[in-house]
């Protein structure tokens, strides 16, 4: 529901994969003259095509799913299948406007950085397309990305103080947009580390608030002896 609140009508949507993309494609449908533009769609897209109109679009490399809605697909021409020379082409989606491509993610450190790849060390996804649509959506005009997560897993905050050495940077920080948990969104485009870091907490897990914050001082302490 916060994601979709970020959502404007009449906007190309592009979605990653995973629990949290996949509920937001069912729902979709629910704003008006809503288009997709993804490299990847699961079986939520039966829904989008039952609650869209006529003129609703869907541009995608690949379908993966059920039975059922590889035949709806195959029968829809709502739906268009296109090679990854179209569907990763960051200046034609960038041409696109209101393009908001919305992915998920393991962790955020506090300076925004992205890791969508690593779990302790361990090689668990790939960078997929997700920065040919974070860029795009960067130079869209009303566009914007959003990385959607829940703010722990198994106990841990994945809004942490610091990607740790040698994990994986999937998005950097100076081209994300906005971060969401289920505690909010914090827009950080045009913050500074210090707010970025303010605003990120605010919508960490609340018990792992205080050990944000204390992370947070230390960079700043540390950044203000180097300087």
């Amino acid at each position: 529901a916060r994601v979709r609140g970020l959502i404007p009508d009449d906007a190309w949507v592009q979605l990653g994969v995973g629990a949290i993309p996949d509920a937001i494609l069912g729902r979709l449908h629910e704003h008006p003259k809503m288009k997709l533009h993804s490299g990847m769609l699961t079986d939520p897209l039966i829904e989008f095509l039952d609650g869209a109109g006529r003129d609703a679009r869907v541009v995608t490399g690949e379908v993966e799913g059920s039975h059922e809605m590889y035949r709806r697909v195959g029968d829809d021409p709502r739906v268009t299948f296109h090679p990854t020379t179209v569907i990763h082409d960051v200046p034609h989606m960038a041409s696109l406007d209101r393009f908001v491509s919305i992915n998920s993610a393991i962790e955020v450190d506090l300076d925004g950085q992205v890791n969508g790849e690593t779990i302790d060390g361990a090689q668990v996804s790939g960078v997929g397309g997700s920065l040919d649509f974070v860029e795009a959506a960067r130079y869209s005009r009303g566009g914007r990305s959003i990385i959607a997560l829940r703010s722990t897993a198994k106990g841990r905050s994945r809004i942490v103080g610091r990607l740790a050495t040698g994990t994986a940077v999937t998005i950097p920080r100076h081209v994300v947009d906005v971060i969401v948990t289920e505690h909010g969104a914090a827009d950080l485009a045009a913050l500074d580390l210090e707010e970025r870091a303010e605003a990120l907490i605010e919508i960490a897990d609340p018990a792992s608030r205080d050990e944000l914050r204390s992370r947070a001082r230390e960079r700043r302490a540390a950044r203000s002896t180097r300087s």
